[in-house]
Formats: structure tokens, sequence, C-alpha cells
């Protein structure tokens, strides 16, 4: 498929951009200081917030696929995809794609064993194919918002739902970089709008 490229291409300036922003922190927070037209007291207050869950999404983020993969190649091992170890590689990278993410990988692996097992009249190799759908639809494609909700709750005190609305609505928005600008922005709105509402009250 012609988008297959794109894709990747997306994923790969996804981890680029990462990478500058966790190298140049600093001199990023303090042009956002300039920039910012608010009070000192919610200044600090934002960039403190900013500092925390950006570190906190973008690691929590990599660390989920890593982990996807990593379930996911012990389920096509387990029920014997081809090539486990690769697929699981795969997987990896696009659960970062939104909205269709890792079911780009194990939604053919599946039809593939119950499409072998069909023509060939092998059972056994059909229920794992069956079983290998079931297991990315109620596990690998599960994993990832549950996991990163609870990462995100427990190292930036987050609201675990706030963290999924985000990477919905951020993916909904931005596409593949709203997985990350989502379940920050989203917060920082939030924390804006308190500091704003404790000036009038």
């Amino acid at each position: 498929s012609p988008e297959i490229p794109v894709i990747i291409a997306k994923i790969f300036l996804i981890l680029v951009i990462s990478y500058f922003i966790l190298k140049d922190w600093e001199n990023i927070i303090k042009k956002i200081v300039n920039l910012l037209p608010m009070r000192t007291k919610t200044i600090h207050r934002l960039i403190k917030e900013f500092e925390n869950i950006t570190h906190t999404v973008i690691y929590a983020q990599l660390f989920v696929a890593l982990v996807q993969g990593i379930v996911g190649a012990i389920g096509f091992y387990i029920f014997g995809a081809p090539f486990p170890l690769i697929l699981g590689v795969v997987l990896a990278f696009s659960s970062l794609i939104p909205t269709i993410g890792t079911a780009i990988i194990w939604v053919p692996a599946s039809l593939f064993l119950i499409l072998s097992g069909y023509f060939s009249h092998n059972y056994w190799i059909l229920g794992k194919g069956i079983t290998l759908f079931l297991y990315g639809l109620l596990i690998i494609s599960t994993i990832d918002n549950i996991l990163l909700a609870k990462i995100v709750h427990a190292k930036a005190k987050v609201n675990q739902i706030i963290v999924i609305i985000g990477v919905i609505g951020g993916a909904s928005m931005f596409g593949i970089i709203g997985i990350f600008i989502g379940p920050i922005l989203l917060p920082l709105l939030l924390t804006y709008l308190e500091t704003f509402k404790e000036r009038f009250v």
C-alpha cells in the first residue's frame, strides 16, 4: 500500500521530534515562558505542569509501544503466526498510528491463520487464528490506553479519564502526533482554567 511509507515516515518523525524535545528541554521552556502573557505565578505553575506531563507522556507512549510489541510477539508465537518476533517489532511501531494502530498487524496475521486452517481443513490452525483475533481485539488493542492512563496518573497525577480523552481527541485532531499532544494539552488547559478561576474567586 502506498500509505505504508507515509506512515513509517510519520512514526520516524515523531521519534526524532521527541528526541530533540527531550534534548533541548530547558531552552524550549525558556522560550515558552517569554511568550506567555500571564502572571508569573500562573506561568511557573503551568511550566511545572508542562514539564511533568510532557516527560511522562513521551516516555509512557514509548514504553507502552514496547509493551504492546512484546505482548504481540508472545501472542504471535503462541498461536503460530509466522515470524512472531518481526511482527512484534512492527506492531510496536504501528501502535503509534491513531485509530487503526496495532490492528494493521494482528488482523492480517489472524486472518492468515484462519484462512490457512479453513482451506487446509486444519481446524486446530483455524482455532488458533480465531483465538489470535480475540487476543488482539481484547488484549493488544486495549492495553495501550489502560497502561498509558495508569502511568500518567501515577507519575503526573493526571486523571486517567482525562488522559484517554486526550489521546482520542488529540489523535482525531492532529493525527499521529496528536497521541502525544492530546494528553499534554488537555491537562494543561484544565490547569490554566483552575488558575484563572482562582484569580477571580
